[in-house]
């Protein structure tokens, strides 16, 4: 049979008015932190009661939080994490986990862009950009980089000079390989 804990606990407290601690947390088989933890509690509350663990108080939200996180939710489109984040600002400390528990669930995501579908016709517009220099051992070399607005095509040649003749030459390859742009 096995003793009732609130009989071990009355007993402890009972004796530990003759006997040294030391001897009591032996023959009782527990750490001295445990026994001072007990006493301290038989003081406080009398008898030493299993409590819950539940806590006593819980935080609420507010209602115009809640509506807030929503229309966050709604308008951006944001997930907790952006939520919280936008709401310390405005001076409401929320946890991400928090906040996930008052998103609505079934929320229509935010429109994406619909961008127009690329056209590969003819070339619409050139672009051209000279980059830098690169050394190939003691050669100087300049990259020239052509690319189609339109089709995005593109063109890197290596230069030994950034003059105009050899950009006009490296144009001139590309136009010859896919038909001249509109401009």
């Amino acid at each position: 049979m096995i003793p009732d804990t609130e009989v071990i606990n009355s007993q402890l407290m009972k004796a530990s008015d003759e006997l040294t601690v030391t001897i009591l947390c032996r023959a009782f088989g527990i750490a001295r932190s445990v026994f001072y933890y007990r006493r301290k509690r038989y003081e406080k509350y009398g008898l030493l009661q299993s409590r819950s663990k539940r806590p006593k108080r819980t935080r609420t939200i507010d209602e115009e939080v809640k509506a807030k996180i929503a229309e966050l939710r709604m308008a951006h489109g944001w997930k907790a994490a952006r939520i919280s984040r936008e709401l310390s600002k405005q001076g409401l400390r929320l946890s991400e986990r928090t906040v996930r528990k008052y998103i609505p669930k079934h929320v229509e995501p935010k429109r994406k862009i619909k961008y127009p579908k690329r056209q590969y016709r003819r070339l619409e517009q050139l672009q051209l950009d000279v980059k830098g220099r690169i050394y190939v051992g003691k050669q100087k070399l300049y990259p020239i980089g052509i690319i189609d607005r339109g089709t995005r095509v593109a063109l890197t040649e290596l230069r030994p000079s950034f003059k105009a003749d050899n950009i006009i030459e490296a144009c001139e390859r590309f136009v010859a390989s896919y038909a001249g742009p509109e401009r």
